[in-house]
């Protein structure tokens, strides 16, 4: 007999409703009642074996674990089961990245080539995030889905603090009044850390630049950071009404005032920094717990500080060519407390500007100096030494240079020297050439450093990039001294009286 014979003989009695109803009743309770048993056997076997007792964790335990991993890690936890879908709405910790999402494509090729982009790097993770909250995008190439999911997000955690909130995302101006909702979510939820990265592609560009009122108030903001935002109209006043708790400001990209005034008086903001700002050209500041400052820019700009009496660590980059005796002279003035000094310049000339006798010693505080500069001449020499000389506590001193080669062990120019230097240890010099500026110096130093314990001369270097931060030059690893160059140090190494017993050079 066949299967289908089988088949055919239900046109019997078998096929009578009244007898082939009880009978799947029956067959669905009992599959049922089996899939039941099986359920929880299997939980009895999971909660015996310990597979799955993470899930037993209370929220608080399992919301700390997901807020160690990378937001888009965190929301993936959600597939796991009911107990983890809605974990990740909880979390302190909030980090959006969706670059290039709203710049308009000037050409179909670019505009496919932008949506493939944008699927690959955010619209998987970004549609799935929006699909458990409920507002996913209908077409994966709809823009303004972030910004409706930021809305429902940030709804949802009004009830819960977010320690920090990071969003990077090329946004102009006509997203203004949503940032700024999203920044009242944020306020009300004591957030500690606001990031807002706006900027596109182009980071010097000047179109599209938001502007942010900062209204309410930030009760436990204690770090900001904004790139490509417009705070031309006192919108600093604003920040620091607004965030009576902030201590870390940092400005990239941003439109600024010709002459902005800080008055920061008695605030607890104790970091300040900006980098690549337009606009700006006076920079007066008033902050008595300001202790780091650092300012980056290819404008040439005045900087004015008038009360700044805790500052302890210095890093300016101006490209022009007399800011050195201008920072020096400046710093000498107003920050006897200064123990980092940092300063860059890649322009060759220099005006050097005695300091004097009277302004000597200044520097008490003053533990170490980073100079990256471009020189060629003894002027360049002049201002370096007059650092030294005015830091009679100096301990590390690094020297990155720049120019066109000069071998030759150099005359002596005719400047008096200091006295015995007793506390300089270290000293680093990069992008050695071997110039007779380079020499000079390498001479004076091991003349009036009699404690100094080691002096690394190398063609490669590194350079300080903020934030306490330092990376390698892009050609490290060809550069390399060669056998001219060696020769050229040993034979001024030789004529040089080294005070220093313990002294140790070290040649790359």
């Amino acid at each position: 007999m066949s299967i289908s014979y089988g088949f055919n003989n239900l046109q019997g009695s078998w096929s009578q409703p009244r007898v082939l109803l009880p009978l799947l009743a029956v067959t669905g309770l009992g599959l049922g009642i089996g899939i039941i048993c099986s359920s929880l056997k299997r939980s009895q076997v999971c909660n015996k074996y310990g597979e799955d007792l993470i899930s037993e964790l209370p929220e608080d335990v399992l919301c700390l674990i997901l807020s160690q991993l990378p937001t888009k890690d965190a929301v993936r936890t959600s597939i796991l089961s009911r107990r983890w879908r809605n974990l990740h709405v909880f979390l302190p910790r909030l980090s959006l990245k969706c670059p290039c999402a709203f710049k308009e494509p000037s050409s179909q090729q670019d505009d496919t080539g932008l949506l493939d982009r944008c699927k690959c790097r955010i619209l998987t993770f970004i549609d799935r995030f929006i699909r458990l909250r409920q507002c996913a995008c209908r077409r994966y190439w709809d823009n303004h889905g972030i910004l409706t999911f930021m809305d429902r997000f940030l709804q949802l955690q009004q009830r819960h603090n977010i320690k920090s909130f990071q969003l990077s995302c090329c946004l102009g101006e006509e997203f203004s009044s949503r940032v700024e909702r999203w920044m009242r979510y944020a306020a009300r939820s004591n957030i500690e850390e606001l990031v807002l990265r706006l900027s596109c592609d182009d980071p010097g560009s000047t179109r599209g630049l938001i502007t942010l009122s900062f209204q309410g108030k930030f009760q436990t903001l204690s770090l900001l950071r904004l790139d490509a935002v417009s705070l031309v109209n006192d919108e600093l006043g604003s920040i620091f009404s607004a965030c009576p708790k902030l201590e870390s400001l940092m400005l990239t990209y941003c439109r600024l005032p010709s002459s902005l005034l800080m008055w920061v008086g008695r605030h607890m903001l104790k970091s300040f920094t900006m980098t690549s700002c337009i606009g700006v050209k006076d920079i007066v500041l008033w902050a008595w717990n300001l202790t780091s400052l650092e300012i980056a820019c290819s404008q040439k700009i005045n900087i004015f500080l008038r009360i700044v009496p805790k500052l302890k660590h210095l890093f300016v980059r101006l490209k022009y060519s007399d800011h050195l005796s201008y920072i020096i002279n400046e710093v000498v003035k107003n920050l006897p407390e200064l123990e980092t000094l940092h300063v860059e310049s890649r322009l060759s000339e220099m005006y050097y500007s005695s300091l004097g006798g009277r302004e000597l010693n200044n520097f008490v505080n003053l533990k170490e100096v980073y100079v990256l500069v471009d020189f060629r001449d003894m002027c360049g020499v002049q201002h370096i030494a007059s650092i030294i000389s005015c830091s009679p506590f100096l301990r590390k001193f690094h020297l990155v240079t720049n120019g066109t080669i000069d071998y030759g062990v150099p005359a002596r120019p005719d400047w008096n020297l200091t006295s015995e230097h007793i506390h300089l240890k270290e000293v680093e010099i990069g992008g050695f050439h071997g110039h007779a500026a380079e020499l000079e110096l390498i001479s004076y130093i091991l003349r009036i450093a009699v404690c100094l314990e080691r002096m690394t001369i190398s063609k490669g270097y590194e350079y300080y990039v903020g934030g306490g931060k330092w990376e390698k030059s892009s050609k490290q690893e060809s550069m390399v001294m060669d056998e001219k160059q060696r020769q050229v140090v040993c034979q001024l190494v030789k004529g040089t009286r080294v005070n220093s017993p313990i002294a140790q050079l070290i040649l790359h």
